[in-house]
């Protein structure tokens, strides 16, 4: 018994009604997102993309002569499916293809009218799969416009008008631009196919494209809508919107899960980030390997598979080498995600206690107050304090008797144990206004040992200034909660 459910003939007829029906609902979107209906927007034009993706894989096998049989078309009815294999697809040959295949592609894409960027067939693999990422998500976001759920994690309802509207309107405007590119795609495909036909001599009439004589690619309808420009202003807010989506994303990797005796603290600091941008959201290495780890999880799905997550805070630190890296392992079971293993890179076998992660959590929820790569000195003292630590910064008016004072204890041998280029800048020191020459740790030393004396009862002496990276108070408030952590930094 033949296992073939559709013809090759029934493939091409089928791509036209795909074409149809998504150019409705893309028109459909597009009027719900000129009346501001965001919600509905983004509903359907996700809906468009799984539709252009679906036309796409269909004119691809009755190009290759295929049928489709039953497994074939349970596939094409999987949502996941249908967002994401056509991109994969597409970086898998890339990968494979031999030097001279990429040559050859490369020019036939330029002949047919395509602008090929100058970037490397690597970047461009990467690119693709980012893309395929993004679109695994959208079944997701639809079911946000759609359905009010339980979130877990932070123990309250979840309902997408919680978005502000500018928000939806950014993220609404990138949906639709990418079901605007995919549905442009399959226009271009089904042209391709339509003129191979006539140029063996097949002239039938076609939905699409209305006209009947053979034409070369560079002159196909599809082409001219892929060379428009993009105005600037468009361009922004679709970047705006993509980084709405990758927010969402991220954050969508921490709902619905069993983070036991973190839940209230996770919960709250949730609440948190939850009101950062997403380009000015630069979370702890901690967070970002549990996302990296959850993603894993939810992506592969294998019960009883443990996943891992490695993250670094290199994208703060001006050498863009990291400081602080984390591991964190997430174990499922049952289709229960549950947080097993968190630690230091390096230092897996020793992981941090429950009562580390809490307290670098609590730190968090103050620290994530604040946007951006810093946060003023009253946050970090604050956050400080959640943990016990008391701490005062060493006014600037105090800062010429604060250098007189430690200079006096080095020179009377009360200062041991320091770095001999530490001890050297300190000696040499002349006054204040070398102040801002100094080596950050001689700083330390000098509001460490003048506040001990001048300020007694605090734990942490900062020197004055009227922000601190993130980076650098978090390796503070690591080094406050954890002495070893000293040895992995």
């Amino acid at each position: 018994m033949s296992d073939v459910l559709i013809p090759n003939e029934q493939l091409l007829i089928g791509t036209f009604l795909v074409l149809e029906n998504a150019q409705s609902i893309f028109d459909q979107s597009k009027l719900l997102y000129n009346e501001k209906k965001f919600q509905g927007a983004i509903s359907l034009a996700t809906i468009v993309i799984e539709e252009s993706l679906k036309g796409i894989e269909l004119i691809w096998r009755f190009k290759r002569n295929d049928n489709l049989s039953k497994e074939d078309w349970k596939k094409l009815t999987s949502h996941k499916h249908k967002l994401t294999h056509v991109r994969e697809n597409a970086a898998k040959i890339m990968e494979t293809a031999s030097k001279e295949e990429e040559i050859d592609t490369l020019k036939e894409l330029e002949d047919q009218g395509f602008p090929i960027p100058k970037i490397s067939r690597e970047k461009i693999i990467e690119n693709t799969r980012r893309r395929a990422h993004i679109h695994s998500r959208f079944q997701d976001l639809r079911q946000k416009c759609f359905y009010v759920d339980w979130n877990e994690s932070e123990s309250q309802w979840g309902i997408f008008s919680e978005l502000t509207e500018s928000r939806q309107d950014s993220l609404a405007f990138f949906v639709i631009g990418e079901a605007e590119t995919e549905l442009e795609l399959l226009y271009f495909f089904v042209e391709k196919v339509v003129n191979t036909l006539r140029k063996n001599g097949i002239t039938a009439a076609v939905p699409y494209p209305k006209y009947m004589e053979y034409r070369t690619p560079d002159q196909f309808e599809s082409i001219k809508k892929f060379n428009k420009e993009t105005p600037k202003l468009d361009q922004v807010k679709f970047n705006q919107g993509y980084a709405v989506m990758q927010k969402i994303i991220s954050l969508g990797t921490l709902e619905n899960v069993s983070f036991g005796i973190f839940s209230d603290t996770m919960g709250k600091y949730l609440k948190i980030v939850q009101k950062q941008e997403f380009e000015e959201w630069f979370p702890h290495p901690l967070v970002k390997a549990l996302m990296i780890a959850l993603q894993k999880a939810r992506d592969e799905g294998e019960d009883g598979k443990k996943y891992a997550g490695v993250s670094g805070d290199a994208d703060l630190t001006p050498d863009q080498k990291p400081r602080i890296v984390f591991f964190v392992g997430v174990g499922l079971k049952s289709g229960i995600f549950t947080v097993e293993t968190i630690a230091s890179l390096g230092r897996e076998k020793d992981p941090f206690s429950s009562d580390v992660v809490e307290k670098i959590l609590r730190t968090e929820i103050i620290i994530e107050r604040q946007q951006g790569k810093d946060i003023t000195i009253p946050i970090f003292i604050e956050s400080l304090s959640t943990i016990g630590i008391k701490s005062k910064m060493i006014r600037m008016e105090e800062i010429s008797d604060a250098i007189r004072y430690t200079k006096q204890q080095l020179t009377e041998g009360k200062i041991q144990g320091i770095k001999p280029l530490i001890m050297e800048e300190l000696r040499n020191l002349k006054g204040i206004e070398e102040w801002d020459k100094l080596n950050p740790n001689t700083r330390a030393l000098i509001a460490s040992t003048y506040g001990h004396v001048k300020h007694a009862g605090y734990n942490f002496y900062i020197t004055p200034s009227p922000a601190i990276e993130k980076w650098k108070a978090r390796i503070m408030i690591m080094q406050a909660i954890d002495p070893k952590f000293l040895e992995t930094v």
